[in-house]
């Protein structure tokens, strides 16, 4: 997260972590890339050729709807709106 500018570290007595942007500016799609690395669906999204069938496979297209739609939300979501929202979800 601080190689991606999101949060700094301070060393030693009193240290710790600070956020290094403002909530607003910071998605969910930020953190979970930074975390995790690409997010893909389906392995046919993860580079053009990757599957042999893309051109042919009936199916390719609704993935790759999908994973846009699923990634323009995670990027819409901002840890400010996150917070602002208020709910906390209770262990069942």
């Amino acid at each position: 997260m601080a190689k991606r500018g999101f949060i700094k570290s301070y060393r030693g007595p009193g240290g710790g972590f600070l956020l290094a942007q403002s909530l607003s500016k910071i998605t969910l799609l930020d953190i979970i890339e930074a975390m995790e690395g690409g997010i893909f669906l389906n392995d046919c999204l993860i580079k053009k050729g990757f599957c042999p069938r893309d051109e042919v496979c009936p199916v390719h297209d609704v993935w790759k709807e999908a994973q846009k739609r699923f990634l323009d939300y995670l990027s819409s979501a901002t840890l400010d709106n996150i917070a602002k929202s208020g709910r906390i979800k209770e262990k069942k």
